[in-house]
């Protein structure tokens, strides 16, 4: 399935989903997963926030355009976290020696 941090706000995973679903498949996982979460059917406190995570993924994704600026940003994202850091923070620090007697 996928990652946080493959994934920056989870819509992939609220809908889950892989990176690779069709058109098709956003919809009828839209469709399925708001029969579940529509707060009419369902009691839960966080009914009505889940709902609205559910809304808010398939508004972007169920969007080519804006699917598109997203998936952008998640393989930037992927593509950072692999690429090597430089800088002093890219080596590890060596413990101080101790002053000569």
């Amino acid at each position: 399935m996928t990652t946080p941090a493959h994934d920056p706000k989870g819509y992939y995973a609220i809908l889950e989903l892989g990176f690779d679903a069709d058109a098709e498949a956003v919809k009828a996982a839209y469709r399925s997963l708001a029969k579940v979460l529509h707060p009419d059917h369902n009691s839960a406190p966080d009914a009505v926030a889940r709902f609205q995570r559910l809304n808010e993924a398939y508004q972007v994704l169920g969007d080519a355009r804006r699917r598109a600026l997203y998936d952008a940003r998640r393989e930037a994202a992927a593509k950072a976290e692999k690429a090597p850091r430089n800088g002093p923070e890219a080596e590890p620090r060596k413990a101080a020696s101790p002053p000569p007697p």
